[in-house]
């Protein structure tokens, strides 16, 4: 019997705040191929920077909820986790208006960015780089 072939990842979002940071030879593969959509959520002070990575789309985010609290402050990293996550969030919830839901989530666990993610694209993947874990 013929081996089934296996199922193709049509469309790719890639978060990450100075994108494409460990991502960059899986976003240039997944990219490579015809039949992938892929795009890149992105902080906006990093958008400038980024590499052109020929067929990924840029989204910027990181406007969107502004924390008021000051880098001293007990809860300013917090604050700034949940600010990120927010922003991303609302970012994605555009892209989903705009008729944009990705088949796999790839992000980096640090600075917050994917944690409400699920909430908007409950059916998709999530695949975790999981940098900065101590014990």
């Amino acid at each position: 019997e013929p081996v089934p072939s296996l199922p193709v990842m049509a469309k790719v979002l890639f978060v990450h705040p100075q994108f494409p940071g460990q991502f960059l030879w899986l976003a240039r593969h997944l990219a490579g191929l015809a039949e992938n959509s892929v795009k890149a959520l992105i902080a906006a002070p990093y958008v400038e920077k980024a590499p052109d990575i020929p067929g990924v789309e840029y989204r910027s985010y990181g406007s969107e909820v502004v924390a008021d609290r000051p880098r001293n402050h007990a809860l300013h990293d917090t604050e700034t986790f949940v600010r990120n996550a927010a922003s991303a969030a609302i970012q994605a919830e555009e892209m989903k208006r705009q008729g944009f839901q990705p088949d796999v989530i790839y992000t980096h666990s640090s600075w917050g960015i994917g944690a409400f993610l699920h909430n908007v694209f409950p059916r998709a993947k999530q695949v975790k780089y999981c940098e900065w874990y101590y014990n």
